[in-house]
């Protein structure tokens, strides 16, 4: 389940959601990767999906 502290960008869903130690991950229906801190929620890189 998605934490409540990740928020996505305007217009995106989540697809997919995974996790790993300090960090989470989010495939978006936009073909992103979004990749947010663990502890705080921020949103620390995106990534395009080709």
């Amino acid at each position: 389940t998605m934490p409540r502290s990740i928020t996505l960008p305007d217009g995106s869903s989540a697809q997919a959601f995974t996790q790993g130690r300090g960090w989470y991950a989010v495939v978006t229906d936009a073909d992103t990767i979004l990749i947010f801190d663990q502890l705080t929620g921020e949103l620390r890189q995106t990534i395009p999906i080709e």
